[in-house]
């Protein structure tokens, strides 16, 4: 990616998107010669468009994180974040209505009456932005008996089927199903999920799916997957919110351009998993990104007792593992299994600032938080 970069830079010196390629793609260390033409990056896109400026600007917070200059870090992140805003919004009754429709999409006794082993070659990895998720995907698909994983897109295709995931879609489709369907109403749906998983990573192989919106699909998860293992990463929401504020997120992640609009994405997240971990806690495991980081070796072995896997070593050295990883964790993955991001958030009091006050109007608690 920094290969890529530094050749269109020389076609186009001045273009943010590949200024902040280049940004997202390499660490930024004193005395860089990178850090004069970003510089002058800032000045010659005054004029720019609102896109243009927040891009460079995220890239040249990006570069003061890397130097751990919190004072240069706050402004820079923060002039990014208002150009975002500028360009998007969030749509907070929306985003209520979907935490209510994901967990009472179906009844409780259909939910109840879902048992059995079907599905059981998924591991379905669910939790918010940088929490954690691509590290344990990594590390299952390490795994000899796993072929892969990653964000797969299966479960969104199945929309057109069911009418989508709501209460209103969802019974609807069941109700037709019941009356001329097969005696297992959920057995074309699973069946077409593991048909593409069969396309995708060979007949009858194990893999994970951690498209992170899936946390929206958990009834039919548990309906078409009884069998399925869900695992359900947990990480401090300041962490989480730091480590989102600092990245650069596509567009249609609009949450993120705004302190107030990303708490309340991370509490709905936080409050639909919390319901169904509560609901049924014995298919859903919780694994604690910083107990995983500093205790790997008692960690993962839990985790892949959880999915029906024996313990193997190679699961201690994800970052060994050739295959592609498309998320903004693809650096992270590349490196042994470490804590040095455990309490990031802590050396950039200001730039933090306003994420500390809206996860508290949230309630969201998380460490530091009186």
């Amino acid at each position: 990616t920094e290969t890529l970069a530094r050749r269109l830079l020389r076609e186009q010196p001045w273009h943010a998107g590949v200024w902040a390629q280049l940004a997202h793609a390499k660490r930024f260390t004193a005395g860089d010669p990178d850090l004069g033409p970003l510089a002058e990056l800032q000045k010659r896109l005054v004029d720019a468009t609102p896109a243009a400026r927040a891009r460079a600007a995220w890239a040249w917070g990006k570069a003061m994180v890397d130097l751990g200059d919190d004072e240069a870090a706050t402004r820079a992140l923060d002039a990014a974040a208002a150009l975002r805003s500028r360009l998007a919004g969030i749509d907070e009754p929306s985003l209520d209505a979907a935490w209510a429709n994901s967990v009472d999409a179906l009844p409780l006794e259909t939910l109840d009456a879902a048992d059995g082993e079907e599905g059981r070659r998924v591991v379905f990895i669910l939790g918010p932005q940088r929490s954690g998720t691509t590290l344990v995907d990594q590390i299952l698909a390490s795994h000899p008996d796993v072929a892969g994983g990653g964000e797969v897109t299966f479960l969104p295709l199945m929309r057109h089927a069911l009418g989508g995931f709501a209460a209103g879609p969802l019974e609807a489709w069941l109700a037709r199903q019941r009356t001329s369907g097969p005696a297992d109403p959920w057995a074309p749906i699973r069946e077409r999920y593991l048909a593409l998983g069969d396309e995708r990573f060979g007949a009858g192989a194990r893999f994970n799916d951690k498209l992170l919106s899936n946390h929206y699909r958990l009834a039919v998860i548990r309906c078409a997957f009884p069998g399925a293992r869900i695992l359900r990463l947990r990480r401090d929401p300041l962490e989480v919110a730091w480590s989102c504020w600092r990245a650069d997120f596509p567009p249609e992640s609009a949450w993120n351009a705004s302190a107030p609009w990303l708490a309340r994405y991370l509490a709905s997240y936080e409050r639909i998993m919390d319901t169904w971990c509560a609901r049924y806690p014995k298919w859903i495991l919780e694994v604690d990104y910083a107990r995983l980081v500093t205790d790997p070796d008692g960690e993962i072995p839990r985790i892949l007792e959880f999915c029906g896997l024996p313990d193997h070593p190679s699961t201690r050295s994800p970052h060994l593992n050739p295959r592609g990883v498309t998320t903004s964790s693809f650096a992270q993955v590349r490196e042994p299994i470490h804590a040095g991001r455990v309490g990031a958030a802590g050396d950039f009091p200001r730039a933090t600032a306003s994420l500390r006050a809206a996860l508290s109007a949230e309630g969201l608690w998380f460490a530091g938080r009186g």
